[in-house]
């Protein structure tokens, strides 16, 4: 068995970013541009979740319920709504 074989499949990735760190809240971010990047960014991921899961969740139109309606009292048996 070579082991130097084993050294070189073994591939080493480098995060490119320090991903979200946690702010100690008893210290201020000195460098003004530094913090409103920090913020910025907070921000955005933060109203960027409710507006990605409001836009995946379509609302139902009124006219589909209202001709489901109208098809099961027809048939003069009651249907669950789909």
């Amino acid at each position: 068995m070579d082991n130097n074989n084993a050294t070189d499949s073994a591939i080493v990735v480098k995060k490119k970013t320090m991903g979200r760190r946690k702010i100690p809240l008893d210290q201020k971010i000195q460098k003004k541009s530094n913090r409103q990047v920090t913020f910025t960014k907070r921000r955005q991921g933060l109203s960027g979740k409710p507006a990605s899961s409001a836009s995946s969740a379509a609302p139902r139109s009124p006219s589909s319920s209202v001709r489901r309606r109208a098809r099961s009292s027809r048939s003069g048996a009651r249907r669950p709504m789909q």
